[in-house]
């Protein structure tokens, strides 16, 4: 029973999602709203990395060193190329290094 309850519910989840790809797929978007929609990215990353990095067992605490340091490696990365894909690149394997080693 679980587990259809589960299936149902990613069913759901999908069919909402791609919903929006299908109905707003062939339409363009309007100018004033491409400038908006170019930031909701950038805001999505900036809104987990803050609360990756500042938020530990539901409370406000400090950033751990290797979190941190893995998320100024991207960021330079990102100012560098532009490029998100690159930044993630360098990012992540730097915290699981940093983590491999125990720092």
């Amino acid at each position: 029973m679980t587990w259809a309850v589960l299936v149902v519910i990613g069913a759901c989840t999908y069919g909402l999602r791609a919903s929006m790809f299908v109905a707003l797929g062939s339409r363009s978007v309007p100018e004033w709203l491409e400038g908006p929609l170019a930031l909701v990215g950038p805001a999505a990353i900036a809104a987990l990395l803050g609360s990756m990095l500042f938020t530990h067992d539901g409370a406000v605490s400090g950033a751990p060193l290797a979190d941190a340091v893995a998320v100024v490696a991207a960021f330079i990365v990102v100012r560098r190329t532009q490029n998100v894909m690159a930044a993630m690149a360098v990012g992540l394997p730097v915290a699981w290094a940093l983590a491999a080693v125990g720092f």
